[in-house]
């Protein structure tokens, strides 16, 4: 902020002087406060944007309101508490979610698979076929 440059000296000694110094520290003072406000609402878009994957992974687990109260009664009926119940059931669905995705997986693997093959036998006549041709022209 000390910075300057004499510009001129007057007969009485005075100095005329540009005090650049002060106009640096203003622009790297507003610098720094624009990267941490800028860095502030990074934070909370990405925050906002997980709790929206969030409560979009909780809506493929909502309960309507018969298994609500199939729950209750449940829960009644085994003497615990509707939590406990409500807890189980999300899990189940959890992981029938899941069985469903690793047997769809498995069944885009046995697909590809029997894609290749099917394209690797087809290549294999193919060349059976050129061989026979290539023979047969031999001949002639």
């Amino acid at each position: 902020a000390d910075l300057s440059i004499v510009l001129r000296t007057a007969e009485d000694g005075t100095q005329l002087t540009w005090n650049y110094g002060n106009f640096i520290q203003s622009i790297i003072d507003f610098l720094i406060i624009a990267i941490c406000i800028f860095t502030a609402i990074r934070i909370m878009m990405k925050s906002q944007e997980g709790l929206k994957s969030f409560s979009g992974e909780l809506k493929k687990y909502r309960v309507t309101k018969e298994e609500k109260r199939a729950y209750k009664d449940e829960a009644q009926l085994r003497g615990v508490k509707y939590r406990v119940v409500l807890e189980e059931k999300i899990a189940e669905k959890a992981k029938k979610a899941e069985e469903e995705r690793l047997a769809k997986e498995k069944a885009e693997k046995e697909a590809e698979e029997k894609a290749k093959l099917e394209a690797e036998a087809k290549a294999r006549e193919n060349t059976e076929l050129l061989i026979q041709i290539r023979d047969l022209l031999k001949k002639e």
